[in-house]
């Protein structure tokens, strides 16, 4: 009976129903019987089950030296097809309304922020509704991120094997402050040395990469032993309690919300000056000349190669650049170009027309309404390209 309450919540998104039970037989077995819990091995019973049915998981960023409290790790999802979204503040889009980037002193909380709000879980209410029950979309993009941590976060979930990887950012934002190079320490360069250094396909890209962060100021750090890789964490449980069971699910019980939805009110505000001066043809200055740092891209999308997965980028709404032609002509004609040589499938959202105030607070980032739309957008973008077959 144990064994199938535990199979439940593995095969199901809503698995409250199996909790509640499992919660009930501990505690109907603690007062019948008025044994120590604590001391009672119900593991037999179980059978084999790896110890990460006992950790609690976040569909949050849970930074980068604890990503294997990821959801993505959750063995709840194990059998879904995953789709990962990697990227910057544009991407992650956790904020609900404008208080995401300039917290409001009036409410409690001050940042009405929450998963709910996000691109990710709206892909994932739309792929319900399409009957893609078997799909699931994974938030790993970060605020305030650039491509070089994106790429420690790929190398790390790469175990899992994705099926999409989607990558989207505002065009050129990738490589601000040397892409981010200074934020790895010496460990994450000497993982990303072992997974990208272990093919010769990776290995000529990955040296460029590193040279083009070292001509921009960036010093290696002094080599190190490489972390291990995170399945290497996943061991089979040895011994498991009623006491396990209870007061694990005493915590999920406590972290679980009655209903889904923005923790406040959408609040909207004039953020911004939303007047824009009219278009001036002008020469596109590429600051990432040969693609030194656009190149990270292509790591990814080599190692996804390697199990049949796929590699997806997209630029995000950006109200500034949404009437500007040579901007819009160079993310078609330039990175477009480079893209699909490498056989990376990409489109282009800068023009889309997100509503302002409602759906774009200040013209880069969205609110609830507007990332239910980039979602609605991504979804139809996976299916047109044939990354996802619709039924």
């Amino acid at each position: 009976m144990a064994f199938r309450l535990i199979s439940s919540i593995a095969r199901s998104d809503d698995p409250s129903a199996a909790r509640g039970h499992l919660v009930a037989v501990a505690m109907a077995l603690l007062l019948v019987f008025g044994f120590k819990i604590q001391d009672f091995d119900i593991q037999p019973l179980l059978g084999s089950f790896d110890d990460r049915w006992f950790h609690d998981y976040t569909p949050y960023f849970p930074g980068l030296d604890h990503l294997e409290q990821h959801e993505i790790f959750s063995p709840r999802y194990a059998h879904k097809k995953k789709i990962v979204l990697l990227g910057a503040s544009s991407v992650d889009s956790i904020g609900c309304d404008f208080s995401w980037s300039k917290p409001d002193p009036t409410r409690q909380p001050t940042i009405n922020a929450a998963y709910y709000c996000s691109i990710a879980a709206s892909m994932n209410r739309q792929l319900q509704r399409e009957g893609l029950q078997d799909w699931r979309v994974f938030n790993l993009a970060r605020n305030g991120a650039y491509l070089t941590p994106m790429l420690y976060v790929y190398a790390r979930i790469a175990v899992l094997k994705p099926e999409i990887v989607i990558y989207g950012d505002v065009i050129s934002q990738y490589m601000a402050k040397n892409a981010d190079a200074n934020v790895l320490n010496a460990s994450h360069y000497a993982y990303l040395d072992k997974t990208f250094g272990a093919s010769s396909s990776t290995a000529v890209i990955w040296r460029a990469y590193r040279e083009t962060l070292m001509k921009h100021g960036w010093e290696p750090p002094a080599e190190t032993t490489a972390s291990n890789d995170l399945s290497a964490n996943f061991q089979p449980r040895q011994r498991t309690t009623l006491s396990d069971i209870l007061v694990h699910f005493i915590a999920v019980a406590r972290s679980s919300r009655l209903a889904d939805g923005p923790p406040l009110p959408i609040k909207f505000v004039p953020f911004r000056d939303w007047d824009q001066k009219p278009y001036i043809p002008y020469t596109f200055q590429n600051r990432d000349q040969g693609f030194g740092y656009f190149q990270g891209v292509k790591l990814i999308s080599e190692l996804q190669r390697r199990h049949n997965g796929k590699v997806f980028v997209y630029f995000s709404p950006f109200y500034n650049n949404r009437h500007d032609l040579t901007v819009l002509t160079a993310q078609t004609d330039i990175y477009g170009t480079y893209l699909t040589n490498n056989g990376i499938s990409f489109a282009s959202h800068t023009a889309l027309g997100l509503q302002p105030i409602y759906e774009t607070y200040d013209g880069e980032h969205q609110t609830m309404h507007g990332n239910r739309v980039v979602a609605a957008i991504l979804l139809n973008d996976l299916i047109e390209q044939g990354l996802i077959n619709a039924r």
